[in-house]
């Protein structure tokens, strides 16, 4: 377990186009993130979102399963159920500093793959991709 605490991420947009991009993933997540094939997401109800997908680690392809909570406008949970971060668990949540929008995120981070002592550099890594793929399809967003 990884416990990792991370805040300054910060993109050039409005609040509302933030969420724009998060309710995006919902049917776009494999165009966001390309390295998640095959993604599908299902909503059980009107804050959560459950989706699954594969993705290629070390050479194999790995299934995974995540479930997303939203909370508008103050952020989102995300909990992996099944994959390379399965029993992870954070919290994100979203501030506006003047013209921009900052990320501030909160996490037990755990992996069945993953060395620990290899864990938290490889999620800062991760993490990093994840925002500038969120960062580069923001002019995309309606």
């Amino acid at each position: 377990m990884v416990y990792l605490r991370d805040a300054g991420t910060r993109y050039d947009t409005s609040l509302e186009r933030v969420w724009k991009l998060l309710t995006a993933h919902a049917s776009e997540m494999s165009v966001i993130h390309p390295w998640r094939k095959g993604w599908t997401a299902e909503f059980p109800n009107d804050h959560t979102m459950v989706g699954t997908a594969r993705e290629d680690f070390g050479g194999k392809e790995v299934a995974m399963k995540v479930r997303f909570t939203l909370f508008p406008p103050l952020g989102f949970t995300a909990e992996f159920l099944e994959g390379v971060l399965a029993g992870t668990r954070w919290i994100q949540t979203y501030e506006v500093k003047g013209t921009q929008v900052e990320t501030a995120l909160v996490g037990d981070f755990q992996s069945p793959l993953i060395p620990e002592a290899e864990l938290e550099e490889w999620v800062r890594n991760w993490l990093a991709e994840v925002w500038r793929e969120d960062r580069d399809y923001l002019p995309k967003v309606p």
